[in-house]
């Protein structure tokens, strides 16, 4: 080395220890050995600096990585999102319309029978004679193309709810094609079932199968209704 004194530079990774660069005690060129370049320095501090500033350049590309990644994340996280509400949208939409086409239908002797109420009783397996409000949102349902329960039972619909009173006294404002769940006291359960296709600041506006003017759930028809929505216990939703 013409007799220059040379200074190895060590890390240590874990037990072992790693020459990254060597300078002499004289200015001049040293080798740095991680980045295969040379660079001009002038004793122990250059050295030094030289390779924090590496390491600085090094964080700060990594840096940007990292936060361009989570600004992508958070951009497909918002594009699902408007997607999934907006698919929701167009499928309430479909199921209202197919509810309103049935606004019609009247039981044939008021003994839950009729053309049109035995077709609803047969989406879900059975014949005249039963009670048939589920089953009217059974068929709907599947007339849209949603996947519902299939069951002329209320309580079958509320098993995964969006909400339930007695869980929460907290009630989220229903969405137009979500359905909602009256509960007797006398029953200890749910009795009826009803489709929400709009709101007001106190009220749902709904329709139902086997109800009547009165609103009863052993009713003879189709109806469009009006429910206050503290008479609601709970809601469900299939249109996402």
């Amino acid at each position: 080395m013409g007799g220059r004194a040379v200074w190895p530079l060590y890390i240590h990774v874990g037990n072992v220890r790693k020459s990254i660069c060597r300078f002499s005690d004289v200015p001049g060129w040293s080798w740095i050995c991680e980045d295969r370049i040379h660079a001009h320095v002038s004793g122990n501090v250059q050295v030094f600096r030289f390779v924090v500033f590496k390491f600085k350049i090094r964080m700060e590309s990594i840096n940007r990585k990292f936060k361009a990644c989570i600004f992508n994340c958070l951009v497909l996280l918002l594009v699902v999102s408007v997607r999934g509400y907006s698919q929701r949208a167009v499928n309430s939409q479909k199921l209202i319309a197919e509810a309103e086409m049935h606004l019609h239908v009247r039981e044939a002797t008021g003994n839950n029978d009729g053309y049109w109420v035995e077709k609803f009783l047969a989406s879900t397996g059975l014949g005249k004679g039963y009670a048939w409000c589920a089953a009217y949102q059974t068929y709907i349902h599947r007339e849209t193309g949603l996947k519902s329960p299939k069951s002329a039972r209320v309580v079958d619909w509320f098993k995964t709810p969006v909400w339930e009173r007695k869980n929460n006294s907290y009630q989220p404002e229903a969405l137009p094609g979500m359905v909602g769940a009256l509960y007797y006291p006398k029953l200890g359960r749910y009795g009826h079932i009803l489709l929400i296709v709009g709101k007001d600041k106190n009220n749902y506006y709904t329709i139902e199968g086997n109800t009547n003017g009165a609103g009863s759930r052993e009713g003879d028809g189709v109806y469009k209704k009006i429910r206050s929505k503290s008479s609601i216990s709970a809601l469900a939703d299939y249109c996402k």
